[in-house]
């Protein structure tokens, strides 16, 4: 029978059919092994891709609030330039009609004094 057959094989030929037999199923194995890391690697790389992703969410998120942080300090700092440089324009206007109302005001100064020269100069002329 068959199964007479297969236990009376010597081991000359039964240690070709097991080291066949050996090697399919290691090599089954090693499948499983590599098909399991590549899921391992696919898995870790889905999870570095998606980590990554967050932080450049986050840090782009970061960026835009400085980037709003700024514009609003520049506006800030341009309403701020904008109304000193129109005090600074009034301050100009005012200096500009006090030193006029100065140089005014010194030119009546020296015509008053030559006008009190002149009174002068007839009082003692009328004294004389």
């Amino acid at each position: 029978t068959a199964t007479t057959e297969i236990y009376t094989l010597s081991l000359h030929d039964a240690l070709p059919i097991l080291k066949n037999r050996l090697s399919r199923e290691r090599d089954e194995e090693i499948e499983r092994v590599i098909s399991r890391l590549e899921e391992d690697v696919a898995r870790e790389k889905r999870d570095l891709h998606t980590q990554a992703e967050k932080q450049v969410a986050a840090v782009q998120r970061q960026a835009e609030a400085a980037g709003a942080a700024a514009r609003a300090r520049e506006k800030e700092l341009t309403e701020k330039y904008l109304e000193l440089y129109r005090g600074q324009s009034t301050a100009d206007g005012r200096l500009t009609a006090a030193l006029e109302g100065r140089r005014e005001a010194e030119q009546q100064a020296a015509e008053s004094r030559r006008s009190l020269m002149t009174a002068n100069e007839k009082i003692q002329e009328l004294e004389t």
